[in-house]
């Protein structure tokens, strides 16, 4: 399979994800705050390369992969190089959004396991407390077999 074709199949599982999760957002009424981007700045979020693969691409046919990789390389922070703060309070966004990562993609709209099996919302302190309503009541409705086919 070409580099393209692998490219391609993983923009088509992000478009699909992106209809999935926009429903999951109006069911569940949750969302990121706008501008947030506290995710962003954890230097413990793994992510796949593969996942990453569309950026790259893009990176390679707008001729911008070798000066990116010696940014990449010169940087020692720990926020995601995608992302730009706009002011001092952490305030920003994704550079380069429709090419985020899958990390990125479902944080705040899937479920994980915990250490018993149980299905339990996987999103931040910022969306548990200051959504409280909503994300006790999607919660719940993991925990009940939720479903937003």
């Amino acid at each position: 399979m070409s580099i393209e074709e692998k490219v391609k199949r993983v923009e088509l599982l992000f478009k699909q994800l992106e209809k999935e999760t926009l429903q999951f957002q109006k069911s569940s009424g949750l969302g990121c705050v706008s501008g947030c981007g506290k995710c962003c700045s954890y230097a413990t979020i793994e992510a796949s390369p593969l996942e990453f693969l569309p950026w790259a691409f893009h990176l390679f046919i707008n001729n911008e992969a070798e000066k990116t990789l010696d940014l990449l390389n010169k940087t020692n922070s720990t926020t995601c190089f995608i992302y730009k703060p706009l002011t001092f309070r952490d305030k920003g966004k994704c550079n380069s959004y429709k090419y985020r990562g899958l990390i990125c993609r479902l944080f705040g709209f899937a479920a994980s396991s915990d250490k018993y099996g149980a299905l339990r919302l996987a999103t931040c302190k910022i969306i548990k407390e200051g959504q409280q309503e909503a994300y006790k009541a999607t919660n719940e409705a993991i925990k009940n077999g939720f479903c937003i086919y």
